[in-house]
């Protein structure tokens, strides 16, 4: 099986959503060689549907969607598979009002040696992100430090969702968090935390800096996440969302 089939195989595993997608031409697809108009119809969409969240909102959900498959695609590639992924060739569909979908209009990837990995494909993600901010930019205002925290929380987010799809520690995931934040020269933007289930159990919850502004749009409907609580809240809601999936 080739790199890119075995990423596609486990991608939905991942995330539901993370699903390849071969376009045809009707497709809208945003790129390394970003078109700007999806992305004000885009950030339009959201300015129509939650008017009372305003432009804050509008724009850092747009800046979200841009983001998040190709930061969770980087953190497979490099765990799952021990390789690269090409992000010049990465396209993704902006379908429904949003971003979900990914396509390669090459299969390739690139090989480094395992310790180089993160280095590289940081790198790769990091130039993508900032080709995207600077049309967003053009567009609407996300403030850089908040942006960048997003991204940082995105990455982490991939890594401990790894352990759905391989068999890894949680100081294994760690350690890797540490090795990404500084390859993305986001160090201390984000972190995983533990949280200790029982005497048994131990599971790593997001420590989250930056906020999506969601609670635009609903004050009283924080994200599980969400900085504006307070440590302990975050962590009790983090246990009890653990909890009700394992049933």
């Amino acid at each position: 099986m080739s790199s890119i089939n075995a990423l596609i195989s486990l991608s939905p595993q991942l995330h539901g959503s993370l699903r390849y997608q071969v376009p045809d031409k009707k497709d809208v697809l945003l790129s390394a060689q970003v078109d700007p108009l999806p992305l004000r119809q885009l950030y339009q969409s959201h300015l129509e549907a939650y008017p009372k969240a305003g432009k804050a909102y509008a724009a850092t959900r747009t800046w979200s969607l841009m983001y998040w498959q190709p930061a969770m695609l980087s953190v497979l590639s490099v765990h799952g598979l021990k390789v690269v992924l090409r992000l010049d060739l990465f396209e993704q569909h902006a379908q429904n009002g949003s971003i979900y979908g990914y396509f390669f209009s090459q299969n390739e990837v690139d090989f480094f040696h395992e310790n180089d990995l993160i280095a590289v494909a940081a790198t790769r993600l990091k130039t993508l992100c900032e080709g995207y901010y600077d049309v967003l930019s053009s567009i609407a205002k996300v403030p850089h430090r908040n942006a960048y925290r997003l991204l940082a929380d995105s990455v982490l987010t991939a890594l401990n969702r790894l352990s759905t799809v391989l068999p890894v520690s949680n100081q294994q995931i760690l350690m890797w968090s540490n090795a990404w934040l500084e390859a993305l020269g986001l160090s201390s933007q984000s972190r995983l935390m533990p949280i200790e289930i029982n005497k048994e159990k131990q599971i790593l919850g997001l420590d989250r800096i930056a906020c999506c502004m969601h609670y635009l749009r609903d004050p009283d409907d924080l994200c599980l996440t969400c900085p504006k609580q307070c440590k302990a809240r975050r962590i009790e809601r983090i246990k009890q969302a653990y909890l009700s999936v394992q049933g």
